[in-house]
C-alpha cells in the first residue's frame, strides 16, 4: 500500500479516536510525517514502508527541543528519543499508534 493510501487513515485515527488536533503533513518520497502542537508540546509521527518485508516503520517523537534539526523525515532517525513500531499491516499500525501515542504524550505532560 502506497503513503498516499496510508495517510487518511492513520489521521482519521489520530484526530478522530485519539483527539489529536489537525496537524501538518509533510510527504517526502519515502516517508511521511505528521506534526501536532498541542500547547507547549510538540510532536511528530514518522511513517515509512519497510523495504524487504512487507508492513510499516514508523516513530512517535517528542520536537519540541528538536525542531531546528528536524527539516526531514529521516532525520527524526537521529533523534534519541521517540518510540518505535514495527507493523505487518496498515491494520497493525494503527493498532500500535493508539497504543503509543499516548504513552509519548503523557511523557511530556509531565
Amino acid at each position: 500500500m502506497y503513503m498516499r493510501e496510508v495517510l487518511p487513515e492513520v489521521k482519521k485515527v489520530l484526530t478522530n479516536e485519539l483527539k489529536l488536533p489537525k496537524c501538518d503533513v509533510k510527504e517526502e518520497v519515502d516517508c511521511v510525517s505528521l506534526d501536532f502542537l498541542l500547547g507547549d508540546v510538540a510532536l511528530r509521527i514518522v511513517i515509512r514502508e519497510r523495504r524487504l518485508n512487507h508492513g510499516y516503520i514508523a516513530k512517535v517523537l517528542p520536537i519540541s527541543d528538536y525542531a531546528y534539526l528536524l527539516q526531514s523525515c529521516r532525520e527524526s532517525e537521529y533523534i534519541p528519543y521517540g518510540l518505535y513500531i514495527i507493523s505487518e499491516s496498515l491494520e497493525d499500525l494503527i493498532r500500535k499508534l493508539k497504543d503509543k501515542t499516548p504513552r509519548i504524550l503523557n511523557y511530556l505532560r509531565r
